[in-house]
């Protein structure tokens, strides 16, 4: 077991939860506050693939939104802040086009899937062919049952 792994994965679901109720919060105001920008800690440590993404502006129902919505990486520190209309200007689609796609395991939006992890990209829930029937199984752990 290696601490700073297991501090990443408690970061990366913590942020994903916090991302899902982000998300929620801007659906729930997106009549005053349509606008969604894409923000960045803005230190030395910001990635160059966030970077990219750094003050990109689109609509709340915007696909952007399905793929990019924070966490983009393990440890990822941006943000996403919401804006009523006419505040900012949209990032044109050409610049969109040319970004990177986000790595599988963090392409998805966590309020939108109502998901903290990607089942078919995340490692941890990958598994062998072999093992597909013992993980449908749960591997023979007790479920909790749904509320």
């Amino acid at each position: 077991y290696n601490v700073n792994w297991l501090r990443t994965e408690f970061n990366t679901a913590h942020n994903f939860s916090f991302g899902a109720r982000q998300w929620l919060d801007f659906q729930a105001d997106k009549d005053l506050f349509p606008l969604l920008r894409y923000d960045t800690v803005g230190d030395d440590r910001v990635r160059t693939e966030h970077e990219k993404l750094d003050g990109i502006v689109r609509h709340i129902d915007d696909k952007f939104w399905k793929t990019y919505f924070p966490p983009n990486g393990f440890n990822c520190r941006c943000d996403v802040t919401a804006h009523e209309k006419g505040d900012l200007k949209f990032t044109p689609k050409s610049i969109i086009d040319k970004l990177e796609p986000v790595a599988e395991l963090f392409a998805f939006n966590p309020g939108v899937d109502k998901i903290i992890f990607n089942n078919e990209a995340h490692p941890y829930l990958k598994v062998a062919d072999r093992y597909k029937v013992l993980k449908e199984n749960n591997f023979g752990l007790d479920v909790p049952p749904k509320p």
